[in-house]
């Protein structure tokens, strides 16, 4: 797959084409009844919108996202004192990034279901990472940290995941549409608060765990010295 899109978004390429290929049969297209030109529209605002979920982009695209659109933000809110509208139209690229950050949301919006929905599909992700890191290994090709085993956690993953992904992205849309806040933001925030608590128990535990064997060490070798004075008497 890779080879087939040039290490080019291949996933996403793949998902693309998929897609189109399937609305290509009339009777499972719901474009169909539309003009040419509005077909063209709509095909290129969901190209637009699923390669965007290319998580190599995302950076990229939400940089873009906070300077074409919510540098205008104070505008959006002045309202013409003779229409009683708000003064500020967005152009189409701001409304393009919109639907592309809208469409984001949604791929990665799982931290912002209840823990007992978005447990079980964390831990799904992370064996799938694992077995794909396992195998990777296995063919000495090289290992992305957060994908092996031997140096992730659950806690640890979904703490830097929330807070270097999930919450700027998030929190970016909200400045757009406050209403949205308590939807996305607030949960995932209490997702981050129950995990950093996760993960603080857990590093407590190591800690505790790994002071025991130095102790169990320790008295092992004054044992085993104390056998040896005794033995040299």
């Amino acid at each position: 797959m890779a080879m087939r899109y040039n290490d080019q978004s291949p996933l996403e390429n793949h998902h693309t084409a998929v897609a189109f290929d399937l609305l290509s049969h009339k009777e499972v297209d719901p474009f169909s009844h539309l003009s040419t030109t509005i077909r063209q529209r709509i095909r290129k605002g969901v190209i637009r919108c699923i390669l965007a979920t290319d998580m190599s982009r995302h950076n990229e695209i939400l940089d873009e996202f906070n300077r074409q659109v919510l540098t205008d933000l104070n505008a959006a809110w002045e309202i013409d004192p003779n229409t009683k509208k708000p003064t500020w139209v967005m152009n189409k690229i701001q409304k393009d990034l919109v639907m592309v950050i809208i469409l984001k949301i949604s791929d990665i919006s799982n931290e912002a279901r209840p823990l007992n929905v978005a447990g079980p599909w964390i831990n799904r992700l992370l064996a799938e990472f694992f077995h794909q890191s396992d195998y990777e290994k296995l063919v000495g090709l090289p290992v992305a940290p957060f994908m092996d085993r031997h140096k992730v956690t659950k806690s640890a993953s979904q703490c830097g995941f929330i807070r270097f992904v999930i919450l700027p992205l998030f929190e970016s849309l909200a400045k757009l549409l406050p209403e949205v806040k308590p939807i996305i933001v607030q949960p995932a925030l209490e997702q981050l608060a129950y995990y950093t608590d996760l993960q603080n128990n857990e590093e407590k535990k190591t800690n505790t765990d790994n002071q025991k064997s130095n102790n169990n060490e320790h008295q092992s070798d004054n044992n085993h010295n104390q056998d040896k004075k005794e033995h040299n008497k």
